[in-house]
C-alpha cells in the first residue's frame, strides 16, 4: 500500500510503501531561477525573453503577453515577432507547471522604439534616377 502526501508551494513531496526502507523520491515543485529582463528594440525587430526554471520533470512552460498565453510559446525563452509600436509596454511572463504545482516569473516589459529615420547617404531609401 501507497501514502502520498503532498504539501501545496513546500519544497517536499514524499511517498512511501509501507515497509520499505530504501531511499524515497523526494519531488520538487517548479520554481524560477532565472528571472526574464526589459527588452529594448526599435520597430520591426524582434525581442527575446529568456527565464530560467527547476523542479521535477516533466515541467512545461508557458509565455504569457499581457496575461494572455502566447500559442506555441511552449519553452524557456521566446522570441516575439517583428515589433510594432502597438507592442510598446506590454508585459510578458512565463509559468512553469509541473505535476504538484506552478510558479510565475516576475513579469518583464517591451520598450518599442520609433524605426530610426534613414541615414543621409544612404541609398537605400533615396529615390536615384539611373540610366537606361
Amino acid at each position: 500500500m501507497f501514502e502520498t502526501c503532498v504539501v501545496p508551494r513546500t519544497a517536499v513531496v514524499w511517498l512511501s510503501s509501507g515497509g520499505s526502507t530504501g531511499p524515497k523520491p523526494i519531488i520538487q515543485p517548479p520554481s524560477i531561477t532565472a528571472q526574464p529582463t526589459n527588452q529594448i528594440v526599435a520597430v520591426g525587430q524582434t525581442a527575446a525573453f529568456i527565464a530560467g526554471a527547476s523542479g521535477t520533470p516533466p515541467l512545461n512552460y508557458q509565455w504569457n503577453k499581457k496575461g494572455t498565453a502566447i500559442s506555441g510559446a511552449i519553452s524557456t525563452s521566446y522570441t516575439t515577432p517583428p515589433a510594432a509600436l502597438g507592442d510598446d509596454g506590454a508585459t510578458f511572463t512565463m509559468t512553469v507547471t509541473s505535476a504538484i504545482n506552478s510558479a510565475t516569473s516576475m513579469a518583464t516589459a517591451l520598450k518599442v522604439l520609433p524605426a530610426p529615420p534613414p541615414q543621409a547617404g544612404d541609398l537605400r531609401f533615396q529615390q536615384v534616377d539611373a540610366p537606361y
